[in-house]
């Protein structure tokens, strides 16, 4: 209701300034609104996509990049236009009062009704929570809604100025200010554009979560396609059936009850699954994407496959969500699945988002139902487009085939072939007997050296008043002098001892200083290791994870430092100002903090291509 009103006033307190001033120059600054508005849409992605390259994780700037980027170029450019408009026409030209008043008014709803669209669209694009249990509501407007059928819209403003503004930029882009590369315009590349800031909204945790990512945070690697013959197979699935009832429908010959997943279209259109095709496509996503959580999380409002309808019209498109997602298991829950297995879990509510466990490189692929003949261009990720015409699908027959890829891990396959890889790897040899109790690498959530801060001088770190854990800190360490730290005397309710960690995860401590002689940095075996390198400890199914902190201290001084963000790892020994260890200095103390699944084996800690350790056995998280 509010942002109703809001539109309301803005366009009624523009119209009546400009029909008080006059037909002429209401008209002038319709024109410098219209060229305002249409330069900052030319700008707006250029200028959010160096915003996010600059903030790939996150931060102040990349939470308002699609908001600010559109707004901030409208107003400034607006504000250039009617000073050199006032330089050049200082006169105004005499109309008859009606003239001059219905003329005035009606460029100033014009005007009003432009700059009302732009400014609701700019803050929708924002990262701001929600009042209520809908993350795409705000100010008391929802427009889009999440059924068990997709995302439909639910319904525009009293006065639809965003609509409106969409609709006039789009036709103007595909007509009158076509762009140089006629494949590119505004309104062929979102052919919902004021539906987008409202969907990039339907976030974790009611709007909470992060609406966008690094421009370079994610991969598309292999593109599917499912045709088949009987309608309801299209949207069903078995790929998360218990492995021995497979077994025994498949000894049988038994085929099992269908359950076909309904699904509209934004517009609420229903999908004809006799006509339509399933297209998936695999995603790899890096660290840039992970929220404060340290993991991937995405909504189906946050992705969508732009695809041209008719082959003969270029400016034919629309957008689709996704029906589905595959990705690792137990997501739900589901303890008949292993943790490195894959599964299939559709979209079929609000509070339903993809997320995956922690890791480096993490795969999900993302199914939409494409009416036939439709030809998929463009797949966007939380605002960034990355082309997908040119990739060739690997086709598959029935809804069986395509399970028996999920199980078999196979849909991950980059390509015609070979999935997502670190590359080779120079075993060193070095064979690390690890055993529980090791003080070189062992499973604990406690501060390293039984260190205990006070709640009141945590610099930049963010403590839960609950657990008073650690939760994140800043983009950089933050530093205690040795008078600093507290002490065992400290009341109980202000001591800080430990590191947060999300269920189903736990912390990995890794010593890599002077007293590690056997992997540390300083041995024998890291000697030439390249310091720009990746730091990553590997698991027994290949999955990667980069440390999300660091604890050093100096003991000469006492001064500690602490460096601890999920969202932000650090990637290599140069990163997050890491400091560096030498042999000069023996009061150095440096252990690396990890966040990794349990119920998992670590295999080895490597540095790039180097392997530093192999662990004999392998290092069990529970």
């Amino acid at each position: 209701m509010y942002l109703n009103l809001g539109v309301i006033i803005v366009t009624g307190m523009i119209a009546y300034i400009w029909s008080a001033r006059g037909f002429f120059s209401a008209f002038l600054h319709m024109l410098c609104v219209i060229i305002a508005g249409a330069i900052a849409f030319a700008l707006w992605e250029p200028i959010a996509y160096w915003i996010l390259s600059t903030e790939p994780t996150g931060g102040t700037a990349g939470d308002l990049a699609w908001g600010a980027a559109l707004g901030i170029p409208f107003c400034v450019i607006l504000v250039v236009l009617r000073v050199a408009c006032d330089k050049l026409v200082p006169f105004n030209l005499d109309f008859d009062v009606s003239g001059n008043v219905i003329g005035g008014l009606v460029c100033g709803v014009v005007s009003g009704i432009l700059s009302a669209g732009i400014l609701v669209m700019s803050i929708g694009g924002m990262r701001l929570g929600s009042a209520s249990n809908e993350p795409s509501e705000f100010m008391g407007h929802q427009r889009m809604e999440f059924g068990r059928e997709g995302i439909v819209r639910k319904g525009g403003l009293w006065l639809p100025a965003d609509w409106i503004t969409a609709e006039f930029y789009s036709a103007l882009s595909n007509g009158a200010f076509v762009p140089l590369d006629p494949d590119r315009t505004l309104g062929r590349l979102h052919p919902n554009l004021a539906d987008e800031s409202w969907l990039m909204r339907m976030t974790w945790e009611d709007g909470k979560g992060r609406s966008t990512t690094g421009v370079d945070s994610f991969e598309v690697v292999n593109h599917y396609s499912l045709t088949t013959s009987n309608p309801d197979e299209l949207t069903d699935d078995h790929a998360n059936d218990d492995p021995k009832e497979i077994e025994a429908r498949l000894a049988n010959k038994i085929t099992p009850t269908p359950n076909p997943q309904p699904f509209s279209y934004v517009d609420g259109t229903p999908a004809n699954r006799a006509n339509s095709t399933i297209e998936g496509y695999g995603v790899v996503f890096n660290s840039e994407a992970k929220e404060q959580s340290g993991r991937v999380i995405v909504g189906s409002g946050q992705v969508s496959l732009l695809v041209q309808r008719n082959p003969n019209d270029p400016y034919d498109t629309f957008a689709i969500h996704p029906i589905a997602i595959i990705s690792q298991a137990n997501m739900r829950g589901d303890e008949t699945l292993k943790s490195e297995e894959l599964g299939r879990w559709r979209f079929e509510g609000p509070s339903w988002m993809a997320q995956a466990r922690e890791g480096n490189d993490t795969f999900m692929a993302f199914e939409f139902v494409v009416p036939q003949g439709a030809r998929p261009l463009a797949l966007y990720v939380k605002g960034v487009r990355t082309d997908v015409a040119n990739l060739s699908p690997r086709v598959f027959t029935s809804q069986q085939a395509r399970d028996q890829a999920i199980r078999d891990k196979s849909i991950k396959n980059r390509g015609a072939g070979g999935g997502p890889t670190t590359g080779p790897v120079q075993a060193s040899g070095n064979i690390y007997k690890w055993q529980q109790g090791d003080t070189n690498i062992y499973l604990s959530d406690t501060i390293p050296m039984s260190t205990i801060f006070q709640k009141d001088i945590m610099h930049e770190m963010v403590v839960d008043n609950d657990t008073r854990a650690i939760i994140s800190g800043g983009s950089s360490p933050s530093k205690w002098a040795k008078n600093e730290i507290a002490g065992f005397g400290v009341d109980r309710q202000l001591q800080v001892r430990k590191f947060s960690v999300n269920d189903g995860s736990a912390v990995l401590q890794v010593r890599v200083d002077a007293k590690n002689p056997f992997f540390g940095f300083l041995s024998r075996t890291a000697a030439g290791i390249d310091r720009g390198a990746p730091i990553v400890l590997v698991d027994s199914n290949g999955a990667s994870y980069s440390p999300v902190g660091y604890y050093y201290r100096t003991l000469t001084t006492g001064e500690t430092w602490i460096y601890f963000n999920p969202q932000a790892p650090v990637m290599n020994m140069q990163d997050k100002e890491m400091p560096i260890m030498t042999t000069s200095r023996p009061d150095q103390e440096l252990i690396l903090i990890f966040w990794v699944s349990k119920n998992t084996r670590i295999k080895s800690f490597r540095v790039g291509d180097r392997e530093l350790a192999e662990f004999k056995p392998e290092v069990e998280v529970k």
